[in-house]
C-alpha cells in the first residue's frame, strides 16, 4: 500500500506469443496491468542503452550553441541548420564530455589518432577561416531547442540556442578535436556546420545515428584517385 509496482516477466519465442495472446486480454479486462511485449533485440538494445547512460555519466545537461546569425535558418520548428562557433561547441563539449556522444555510434580516437583528426588541427592552425569549408559539421539531436535571443561573442554576432539532452551523433571527431585544440587561433572566428534535429521518437533517432554514419572508409591511396598519375 502507498507503493506503485512494476511487475517485469521476460520470456521469449513461443512462450512471449503465446502469453501476450491468452493473457493480455484479460489483464486488459480487468484494468488493473498493462502488459508490453518486447523481442529479444529490443531487451538487448534498451540493456545497452542503459549501460551506456551510466557509462557516460547520465543525460546532459542542456547546453547553448551559438549561431552565426547571418548564416543560419530556424524556420523550421524542428531543425536548425547553419554555423555555430567553434568556441560555444569547445565550451558545451568541455562541460558535458562522453554525456554528448552517447548516441554516436564513433567515440573520440584523439586529435593525432586518425589523419583526419590531425588534419583538423592542420586547419585550425594553418586556415582557420575555412575550417567550415573544410570539414563535414555536426548532426545533433536535441528533446527540445529554445532560443534565447541574439547576443555579440567577441564581435560576432550570433543567436544563442539553449539545447535539451543534445546529443551529437555526427561529427564526434569534430566535437573532441575542438575541444581539446591548444593552437593560437582564435575559435570564436571558426565556424562549423550544424543541423540540429528536435526529435524523442527512438526508432527516428536511431535512424539519424546509423544513416548519418554509413559512408565508405578511404584509405591513403583512394584520395590520389583523381591525380595525374
Amino acid at each position: 500500500k502507498g507503493y506503485d509496482v512494476t511487475l517485469v516477466q521476460l520470456c521469449t519465442g513461443t512462450i512471449a506469443n503465446f502469453f501476450e495472446t491468452t493473457q493480455k486480454p484479460r489483464i486488459d479486462t480487468a484494468g488493473k496491468f498493462d502488459i508490453i511485449a518486447i523481442d529479444r533485440d529490443a531487451i538487448g538494445r534498451h540493456a545497452s542503452e542503459a549501460m551506456s547512460l551510466d557509462e557516460t555519466g547520465g543525460i546532459p545537461d542542456p547546453i547553448t550553441l551559438n549561431f552565426v546569425r547571418d548564416d543560419c535558418s530556424t524556420t523550421d520548428a524542428k531543425v536548425i541548420h547553419g554555423f555555430i562557433t567553434a568556441s560555444s561547441l569547445k565550451e558545451a563539449v568541455r562541460t558535458e564530455k562522453w554525456k554528448l556522444t552517447r548516441q554516436n555510434l564513433r567515440h573520440f580516437k584523439g586529435k593525432d589518432a586518425t589523419s583526419a583528426n590531425a588534419a583538423m588541427v592542420k586547419t585550425l592552425d594553418d586556415d582557420h577561416e575555412n575550417f567550415h569549408i573544410y570539414n563535414n559539421g555536426l548532426r545533433i539531436t536535441c528533446d527540445n531547442m529554445k532560443s534565447l535571443g541574439d547576443d555579440v561573442e567577441n564581435g560576432v554576432d550570433v543567436e544563442k540556442w539553449e539545447l535539451e539532452n543534445a546529443q551529437i551523433v555526427n561529427g564526434g571527431q569534430t566535437s573532441f578535436s575542438i575541444r581539446h585544440y591548444a593552437g593560437s587561433s582564435p575559435l570564436h572566428e571558426v565556424k562549423v556546420g550544424a543541423i540540429i534535429i528536435k526529435e524523442t521518437d527512438p526508432d527516428v533517432l536511431r535512424n539519424i545515428a546509423k544513416r548519418s554514419n554509413t559512408q565508405e572508409a578511404l584509405d591513403a591511396w583512394d584520395f590520389w584517385a583523381d591525380s595525374p598519375e
